[in-house]
């Protein structure tokens, strides 16, 4: 086997590999400014999807996640498995990272707080910062949640930027 063979091996195929791993988180709870608590648990989360902007989609009902499951994951068949979701009693977000030029971009969901009028949620976008080495793939990072409860607040999306050191 040749160095580059040696060097792929090493590098790009574990690259790949963690690239389409799904993550399924456990139920985590914040607290909101009245004291109650807001619990949200991480659905799904992987690397590609077919929503190529920055964006994020609320989903009150089973049509509506219907809906945005078949225009992320169509082409995607059998890649993802649909989560199950009670929506009578959580709804979900969305969360999309759209294009990326690399490997090594995520993105994930760190907070979830209501005020008197919003619910604000907290999304981390990572990155890799200088002097990583990352397979040059074009992904589309997501991650999807739900929350507890029914959806009657406006949604107020806060993105942090988390950049990995490689140095």
């Amino acid at each position: 086997m040749r160095i580059s063979g040696i060097i792929f091996s090493l590098f790009a195929l574990p690259l790949l590999f963690m690239a389409f791993c799904n993550n399924k988180g456990s139920i985590n709870a914040a607290n909101d400014n009245s004291g109650k608590t807001i619990q949200w648990k991480e659905l799904l989360s992987g690397q590609g999807s077919s929503i190529v902007t920055d964006s994020q989609v609320v989903c009150t009902s089973s049509a509506s996640f219907d809906k945005i499951w078949e225009a992320a994951f169509n082409d995607y068949p059998g890649q993802y498995e649909k989560p199950a979701v009670d929506f009578t009693k959580n709804f979900v977000i969305c969360c999309f990272r759209g294009n990326v030029k690399s490997a090594g971009y995520a993105v994930k969901v760190k907070d979830v707080e209501s005020t008197d009028d919003k619910l604000k949620v907290t999304i981390e976008y990572s990155e890799p910062g200088p002097g990583c080495m990352n397979a040059s793939v074009i992904e589309t990072p997501f991650t999807i949640i739900s929350i507890a409860g029914k959806m009657n607040l406006k949604p107020e999306y806060i993105k942090e930027k988390n950049i990995t050191k490689c140095d």
